[in-house]
């Protein structure tokens, strides 16, 4: 699977995302030892320490690569964060304990609220075989000063950002017009390509876009399209459980 992020533009804000994953990883790991070393200490208990440190090793690495696994790490981590909580209060009675964990389950819910955005990990329903009912839009792209005009679908649209899919390889930093192919909605978006996923070899690439807005009409058109994907979204629902 290949990988690609705009380093330039996205640096700043994948560091915060880090940053924030650090510091939960710091008190958890700190809480894990407070708990260790206070309530339990004991073979048993200490291999599960160990346990947690080569768990975390894996967990960043999910960040740092991008990797969709992270989001099945993260909700077992904060179903041990929330395990963990229960037993420092109703087993141990150690407010400070409790306190560990609360703060480094707000700093993990920062960490994937901030890296939750189409630039890092675009949606693309592929569970979705009936293309009737994916939530995406075809759309027409055309391509840099020459315009060359590609087939793609618009696959995600979250927080000023959207996923685009397509099979022409392009690069980081590419500036595209976007139109969708569809009568109800006759705006022109203009984006910038700041990331690239590819899955595996057939499929098409998963760019992340930045949508530009230059002029107030530009935020108009981007706003249009998000009423418009929501209402796509949910009438493609109901008549998927209405058969």
């Amino acid at each position: 699977m290949f990988i690609g992020v705009s380093k330039i533009k996205f640096k700043d804000e994948f560091d915060r995302v880090k940053i924030f994953f650090i510091l939960h990883s710091f008190l958890f790991i700190l809480a894990k030892i407070l708990e260790l070393f206070t309530h339990e200490f004991s073979f048993v208990s200490f291999i599960g320490f160990v346990f947690w440190l080569v768990y975390y090793r894996f967990f960043y690495r999910m960040l740092k690569f991008l990797h969709y696994s992270f989001w099945t790490m993260l909700f077992i981590t904060l179903a041990v964060i929330f395990s963990d909580m229960f037993t420092s209060l109703i087993t141990y009675e150690d407010i400070s304990l409790f306190y560990l964990y609360l703060l480094s389950f707000v700093a993990i819910i920062l960490s994937s609220y901030f890296v939750h955005s189409p630039i890092f990990y675009p949606i693309v329903s592929w569970w979705e075989y009936d293309f009737r009912y994916r939530n995406d839009l075809e759309a027409k792209v055309m391509i840099g000063e020459n315009e060359e005009e590609v087939e793609s679908r618009l696959v995600d649209l979250r927080r000023s950002a959207g996923g685009l899919s397509l099979f022409k390889d392009l690069k980081i930093g590419t500036k595209i017009t976007i139109k969708l192919d569809d009568n109800q909605f006759n705006e022109t978006l203009y984006g910038e390509i700041v990331s690239k996923r590819r899955h595996t070899l057939g499929r098409p690439f998963t760019y992340g876009i930045k949508f530009r807005f230059e002029e107030d009409d530009d935020r108009k058109s981007f706003i249009k399209l998000q009423k418009f994907w929501n209402v796509e979204r949910k009438s493609k629902q109901k008549e998927k459980f209405s058969l």
